[in-house]
């Protein structure tokens, strides 16, 4: 648990005066094999599978079918510096592994999130004016990746992932990462557009 006043940027020795509160960053109830070899979990949660690495207050599926894995989650975005998210966040995904040490997968994401931008006129600045102006607006993620990874032996693997961001070409990783266990050499090498 992170414990923490009313400000993000404080300590527990700064909450003189203010409350202590609980965030919880995990607080979920998960049960196995309800459905063949699946999981399912509700509460707060991190969803590894999905686009990013989402933090969830909702409820999260998934299944394994001999060479196939299959997810499905929804909630609202968790967060532990503020009001939680009132807003629906969703997320689906397949992967198929053809050998033990391939993965081929496409995840989905969409999330909205309301919220009040500030919005200054430009004489605001220029005569020194107080004047916010907190204006309505709507912020959505619609994204989808296609990732796959191979592993080469135990120490080492490659990894390729191709994401969309509204429909737009977003992310592009290449990395390959491992260790040789008797030099006590590891590596991270890493290449994103």
């Amino acid at each position: 648990m992170l414990f923490r006043s009313d400000s993000p940027l404080r300590g527990l020795n700064d909450t003189y005066g203010g409350a202590v509160q609980a965030r919880p960053l995990y607080l979920y109830a998960e049960g196995k094999d309800l459905w063949g070899d699946s999981t399912l979990r509700i509460g707060r949660q991190r969803i590894d599978e999905s686009t990013g690495y989402s933090l969830v207050d909702g409820v999260y599926f998934s299944k394994r079918i001999d060479h196939w894995s299959l997810y499905a989650f929804a909630g609202t975005r968790g967060t532990l510096y503020g009001d939680s998210f009132q807003d629906p966040s969703v997320g689906a995904g397949v992967a198929f592994r053809p050998t033990a040490y391939t993965k081929l997968a496409i995840d989905t994401y969409y999330s909205t999130e309301s919220r009040e931008a500030v919005d200054r006129p430009w004489f605001a600045d220029l005569f020194g004016l107080s004047y916010p102006l907190a204006v309505p607006s709507d912020a959505f993620t619609r994204q989808v990746a296609f990732t796959a990874t191979q592993r080469i032996g135990e120490n080492h693997q490659l990894y390729a992932r191709y994401m969309l961001n509204d429909g737009d070409a977003d992310e592009f990783r290449l990395a390959a990462t491992g260790s040789f266990t008797k030099q006590h050499i590891a590596y991270n090498v890493a290449y994103s557009q």
